[in-house]
């Protein structure tokens, strides 16, 4: 066991990394939205979307499901990604 210090924590860059990942998100998300009303697959923008062939695209919970779980599902699979330990980063990363 060494005394050596860790080298310091890159917060700076992980919150970048995140707020990317966010933008990122939320711009393919609009970007499919806009694909799909533009073939027609969506009604045109501003009207309801009750008439598609499914009566009901779910319920209001569904999408403030989907904001609430984002950061703690990107937040995961950052662990995921260290091989599940959430130890503090070695010197070698």
């Amino acid at each position: 066991m060494t005394n050596e210090p860790l080298p310091p924590r890159r917060l700076g860059r992980s919150a970048v990394a995140l707020l990317a990942g966010l933008v990122t998100v939320i711009a393919l998300s609009l970007a499919t939205d806009q694909l799909l009303h533009m073939l027609g697959v969506y009604p045109p923008w501003g009207e309801p979307m009750h008439a598609a062939i499914a009566l009901n695209l779910g319920p209001a919970w569904y999408p403030i499901a989907l904001v609430v779980t984002a950061l703690p599902c990107g937040w995961l699979g950052g662990v995921l990604h260290r091989g599940g330990k959430l130890q503090p980063r070695s010197q070698s990363e």
